[in-house]
């Protein structure tokens, strides 16, 4: 998962090598709309985790 600059706007985007998506705007991300969790072990990742690409 990581931040992405793009052409429309600003988001976070899923990327497991085999495809990339955009889930959801950065204000989205920011203002608590969406979590994202990690699979193994359930924490929540907090905004500020997540890297640029």
């Amino acid at each position: 998962m990581y931040k992405v600059h793009g052409f429309m706007g600003d988001y976070i985007e899923l990327d497991n090598s085999v495809v990339e998506r955009k889930v959801c705007s950065l204000e989205e991300a920011r203002s608590g709309k969406h979590k994202f969790y990690e699979k193994e072990s359930g924490r929540e990742i907090k905004f500020d985790e997540i890297p640029w690409k």
